[in-house]
């Protein structure tokens, strides 16, 4: 199934179960791949137990040895999961989703064992600034840590506006040379031959190897399209992490192997 979901909240963080999505005011539903949402973000899918056991302590914040010391769950228990080496028992579940919890993040039993239900979410005051900015920064350590060749940047205009805004981050993997012809039409992060990163709409242009840069809002800056662009690597948008009132797009995308 595609959907495109367009969310507007007051709340400085939305839901991030897919289940409580009708609890949230104004739910816009469009045509369009799906990804996931957790905390006023947009996740790729984590299809194994291993890569959710991984990302969910990265929201901790811990490594390894810091579970093992605070929770008592041993490290090459813990390591054998997070490689697949042996399979996340009931038990074992149990106790990470404890663990979890007790540094702040909410995730249930059954979505580590099954990826289903509510997606991990933290647990902390929306209006303390400090707790805000540490979440962002785990978010975006976390989707570094999970993706080959990051690359993640905040915003810093209105060009992209409605889907971007001044102050979101947004993150993807860099793909490089002809690789980049496959994003032709697709919003990406852009870093040129001249050392520019910019998010824009790419599009491929006629001159060899050079791309057209189109902006969204039109009237936001003096060149809202950027012709015969040459460009060093481009990454697809696949992450966006909102500041302030949320309006967050879903689509699909699989999570490469670690």
């Amino acid at each position: 199934m595609y959907i495109f979901l367009f969310l507007y909240t007051s709340e400085a963080s939305i839901y991030t179960s897919l289940v409580l999505l009708h609890d949230t005011p104004h739910i816009l539903l469009y045509s369009f791949p799906l990804y996931l949402i957790l905390n006023d973000s947009i996740m790729i899918k984590l299809q194994k137990a291993s890569e959710r056991i991984k990302f969910a302590r990265y929201l901790t914040g811990l490594d390894r040895k810091e579970v093992e010391q605070r929770f008592s769950i041993n490290y090459n228990t813990l390591q054998s999961w997070e490689l697949e080496r042996n399979p996340l028992s009931l038990r074992g579940a149990e106790k990470l989703s404890k663990a979890f919890l007790s540094e702040g993040v909410l995730c249930s039993t059954a979505w580590l064992l099954t990826g289903e239900g509510s997606l991990p979410s933290f647990i902390t005051n929306c209006d303390n600034a400090l707790h805000t900015e540490m979440n962002i920064f785990r978010e975006i350590e976390s989707f570094k840590t999970i993706n080959p060749d990051p690359i993640v940047t905040l915003i810093s205009d209105n060009s992209m506006y409605p889907l971007l805004e001044i102050g979101d981050y947004v993150g993807g993997t860099r793909l490089y040379s002809d690789q980049i012809l496959e994003l032709s039409g697709k919003v990406c992060v852009i870093e040129t031959t001249d050392g520019v990163t910019l998010v824009k709409k790419l599009l491929y242009s006629s001159s060899s190897y050079s791309f057209n840069l189109i902006s969204f809002d039109l009237d936001s800056e003096d060149e809202p399209i950027l012709l015969d662009v040459k460009i060093a690597s481009a990454a697809e948008v696949v992450w966006i992490r909102k500041q302030g009132s949320v309006k967050s797009m879903c689509s699909r995308a699989s999570l490469p192997a670690t």
